[in-house]
């Protein structure tokens, strides 16, 4: 997206990394959606940019909730059969809903995040030079226990 707009490109920071998996990790361990951690001293992004060390004078962050699978949201499901595949729910055939690969879903939570004005300007400020993301898996246990993923992108700027 950034290319496409002819800015600079973000660079790899690990520790940013380190800050969105660990959050990501949190929210599934602690059962919270929130850019506000539940977690003793970690409630906010800087408190997290902190324990690693960073200390920029722009930061955000990115959060979804995303499928793990290609689910056209909105059809109805059949439990999964032992073999763990989910289908649609169709009388005309069997139509299996299949994993995203990497690609694809690192694609499907891009196109959220640009879909919404500021999880867009994140991507897109000048303001940051570097970025982090991961991804933690979860079950969802109000819908037979479909594979989800929390993602989190950190982007920073150089330190203050």
């Amino acid at each position: 997206m950034r290319a496409k707009r002819r800015l600079p490109l973000l660079k790899h920071l690990p520790a940013a990394e380190k800050v969105a998996k660990d959050h990501a990790d949190d929210m599934v361990n602690y059962n919270f959606y929130s850019h506000y951690s539940k977690v003793p001293g970690k409630k906010l992004l800087t408190d997290r940019l902190k324990i690693e060390g960073l200390d920029p004078y722009c930061y955000a962050e990115n959060i979804s909730s995303s499928n793990g699978l290609q689910y056209e949201y909105g059809r109805k499901v059949n439990p999964p059969g032992p073999s763990g595949v989910f289908t649609y729910v169709s009388r005309s055939k069997r139509e299996e809903i299949v994993p995203h690969t990497y690609i694809s879903f690192a694609r499907s939570v891009l196109i959220l995040w640009m879909n919404s004005r500021g999880h867009k300007n994140n991507i897109i400020s000048t303001c940051y030079q570097y970025m982090g993301c991961a991804a933690a898996y979860y079950g969802d246990d109000t819908f037979y226990d479909m594979p989800n993923f929390i993602s989190v992108q950190c982007f920073s700027s150089e330190h203050k």
